[in-house]
């Protein structure tokens, strides 16, 4: 098979090897002979493509190094079904090779192609104690100007605020398989019980490559104006904060992924990992580096029981020489995609009973999802978070810790879950807990 593999590659698909085991005269001993006849020399004659499609013959055969009247390599073959497979707007392919069967001396390579649809519209729509209802529509074309291009629209509303966002992507850069995208949008934002709003326009431009199964690397850079403004109350003393910045950025990250689902996970490692540089162009507000960590572990004991981990970690690193610092880039902690049993970003609240955020953060969970069967589940869990570097006085940074328990229904798009949270160390004055509603898992 090796020496059949070794002449296949060099043109001569029809050999023949023949292997004879001759004795010795001495018992111990033989000899192994292969006879081989390389038969004829098979030449490419081309790759031809065939389907109802407007993808351009140069993105269906980018990957394609079989010559025409070239030694064949059934390789190089194999390789071209794979590159065409993983073109975006392909849904299927089948590939025929004419002429083998008649022991040819030219052979031609035949792809079948069908497009996805290249159109699309989708719509989402929900709720969450997090957003309130939200509305998400995005539309496009995948295949643009058939050159596996999508270019897209997305509008996302909710309670808290709206984006819209318009790019193109183009998953096969520079015949490199990286994954770049240019977009621009626009966003205001007033998270739930913040005293503060924040406006942003910017562009985005990003690069992405999956490396060996499960890293994905990447790095993003964008121009963005934000205004950080008042909600529901007059303008604080500190006018330089809510004045419009003009920021740069470069963010370097990545992600590993074993998870086997991500609708209903019950195995594998998750682990993301970013550094995000901010330059303010014309001030001095934003200049730092944040670092933010997060890694998910998923294993399944017992049939029925699913255990969850989360771990959460940031940074900022404060590269200004300005005493002052935009409360629309700290962390803030609270909810239900972290410390549940606390209200949206309350984990730490001030003498005023506003929010309070910090430079630092910390959190973790464990959940245990128990299958009740009917498609019904019970989470039990226990949540812990604390912020550092939180610049208010009075604000007590120890760590926080929630239990709680819920149900949960289970939908072919995932959980629907009603939980609750209870405090074990609440500061006096706060409640003991509270309810939270969910779409989907909150890790």
């Amino acid at each position: 098979m090796t020496i059949l593999s070794y002449l296949a590659e060099k043109g001569y698909i029809y050999a023949k090897v023949e292997a004879q085991v001759k004795p010795a005269a001495e018992k111990e001993t033989c000899s192994i002979e292969f006879h081989i006849d390389k038969k004829t020399e098979v030449s490419a004659g081309g790759v031809w493509t065939f389907g109802n499609f407007r993808t351009k013959d140069s993105v269906l055969l980018r990957h394609n190094t079989i010559n025409d009247n070239e030694p064949v390599s059934l390789n190089k073959f194999a390789e071209l079904q794979k590159s065409i497979r993983n073109i975006n707007c392909i849904e299927r392919s089948e590939f025929k090779v004419l002429g083998i069967e008649k022991n040819s001396d030219q052979i031609f390579f035949i792809a079948d192609v069908e497009e996805k649809k290249s159109y699309f519209l989708e719509a989402s729509l929900g709720y969450d104690t997090a957003r309130d209802a939200y509305l998400g529509v995005s539309l496009g074309d995948r295949n643009f100007f058939g050159m596996n291009r999508e270019l897209s629209m997305d509008v996302q509303i909710s309670g808290t605020g709206y984006e819209t966002m318009m790019g193109i992507k183009d998953f096969d850069f520079l015949s490199q398989y990286i994954t770049a995208r240019f977009s621009v949008y626009a966003s205001r934002e007033e998270l739930k019980n913040q005293n503060f709003g924040s406006r942003k326009y910017g562009s985005e431009l990003s690069f992405e490559k999956d490396f060996f199964r499960y890293l994905k690397l990447g790095t993003s850079f964008n121009l963005e104006s934000r205004e950080q403004y008042q909600a529901g109350a007059v303008q604080g003393v500190d006018s330089e904060i809510y004045n419009t910045r003009e920021i740069a950025m470069v963010s370097p990250f990545l992600t590993w992924s074993t998870v086997d689902s991500f609708i209903k996970p019950t195995r594998g490692f998750y682990f993301n990992a970013s550094a995000t540089y901010n330059k303010d162009i014309l001030g001095n507000l934003d200049n730092f580096i944040k670092y933010r960590t997060k890694a998910k572990y998923y294993f399944q004991p017992l049939p029925g029981l699913v255990l969850a981990f989360q771990g959460m970690y940031g940074f900022i690193q404060d590269l200004g020489n300005d005493a002052l610092f935009p409360d629309d880039q700290l962390f803030f902690l609270g909810g239900i995609s972290d410390v549940r049993g606390f209200g949206e970003n309350e984990l730490f609240i001030d003498s005023l009973g506003d929010p309070v955020g910090g430079k630092t953060q910390i959190a973790g969970s464990i959940e245990a999802r128990i299958d009740l069967g009917m498609n019904f589940e019970v989470p039990v869990f226990l949540d812990a978070g604390s912020l550092k570097d939180t610049e208010i006085k009075g604000v007590n940074e120890k760590f926080k810790f929630t239990v709680g328990t819920g149900i949960r229904y289970m939908t072919p798009i995932g959980p629907i879950g009603f939980l609750y949270g209870y405090k074990l160390n609440p500061d006096n004055g706060e409640d003991s807990g509270r309810f939270h509603f969910s779409i989907g898992y909150t890790f």
